[in-house]
């Protein structure tokens, strides 16, 4: 686990469902919005699949979603816009989830494709200061760890965060530790399947984001 020492009540935590707004909660956030000195960071684990029928468009899946219908989740396009929009001074996404179509235990979300593995359009990072951690790339699988409880990539980021010996981690360099680790244990888990994660940041932030301290 990690010590949050303070802010605490500022996280909202979801264990296999999905957490949404009252008016209220919607109204005081929207005031948020724009205010440049605001950092937000996010976290997913979960399911992830590409719309076949939209030219391998990549969704979200919540829980209450099939993978037959993933216009009905969330797009990843549209997540990162929305994100960006809110133009905080620092977003960040870590994302423990593929879009290849293909689930832990190697088999398909796309019901009726059979093991294929899709290269999922992920969408872009046009807008806002948004940075984000990805488990995989292209038709790579987000693998888990069933030992550790938790995804491969997830099990690295938190490694990386409670070994953090004076209390600051700049991003350049959580990034290439992750991708690191995380490509070494793919290649030696069950499933033997590369998987290398990768880290994206929107256009106004450029390659400053290794700069960039959690």
């Amino acid at each position: 686990t990690i010590n949050l020492q303070k802010g605490w009540h500022n996280f909202y935590i979801c264990f296999d469902d999905f957490y949404s707004f009252n008016d209220s909660e919607a109204y005081e956030f929207g005031l948020v919005a724009g205010k440049s000195s605001i950092t937000e960071k996010g976290y997913y684990a979960g399911h992830g699949v590409p719309d076949t029928k939209e030219k391998n468009k990549a969704y979200l899946l919540p829980t209450d979603v099939r993978g037959t219908n993933p216009q009905y989740g969330i797009a990843l396009d549209d997540l990162y816009s929305r994100l960006g929009d809110l133009a905080f001074e620092q977003t960040t996404v870590f994302l423990d989830a593929c879009f290849s179509g293909i689930s832990r235990d190697n088999e398909s979300v796309n019901e009726g494709l059979r093991g294929v593995e899709i290269v999922a359009e992920e969408g872009e990072l046009s807008t806002g200061n948004v940075v984000v951690f990805s488990a995989a790339q292209g038709n790579e699988t987000a693998q888990g760890l069933q030992e550790e409880g938790h995804g491969l990539f997830t099990y690295y980021l938190l490694k990386e965060l409670r070994e953090s010996t004076d209390g600051v981690i700049f991003y350049g360099n959580l990034a290439d530790n992750i991708k690191r680790n995380v490509s070494q244990r793919a290649l030696r888990l069950k499933m033997r399947k590369s998987q290398t994660p990768s880290t994206n940041a929107s256009e106004n932030i450029g390659d400053t984001w290794r700069n960039m301290t959690f």
